[in-house]
């Protein structure tokens, strides 16, 4: 899928424009191990959980008010930079 196809489905799904060009841009280059989680969310709103570092995306939408695609990227980041994304998630920043 492409970078305004993701766009698309975002405010399709709710996201406003510039929020989904954001968005779209950060989930293109999301990393291989979340790619079926996000693509399977992208064709069926299917929300698959994925577990990193004691923390999933479930636990980041339902402690911190993420939204699925966010809380991809909050895994995203703690993937590539574990101690520094999980304070920054930790005090509440989004």
């Amino acid at each position: 899928m492409n970078k305004d196809q993701i766009k698309n489905i975002l405010i399709e799904r709710g996201y406003s424009r510039q929020g989904a060009e954001t968005a779209s841009s950060d989930l293109m280059n999301i990393d291989e191990r979340l790619k079926p989680c996000l693509n399977e969310w992208l064709k069926s709103k299917k929300e698959i959980d994925f577990s990193v570092c004691n923390h999933s995306i479930k636990e980041l939408m339902r402690s911190y008010g993420y939204k699925y695609p966010a809380a991809l990227l909050g895994i995203n980041w703690i993937l590539n930079d574990p101690d520094t994304a999980i304070s920054v998630i930790k005090k509440g920043i989004r």
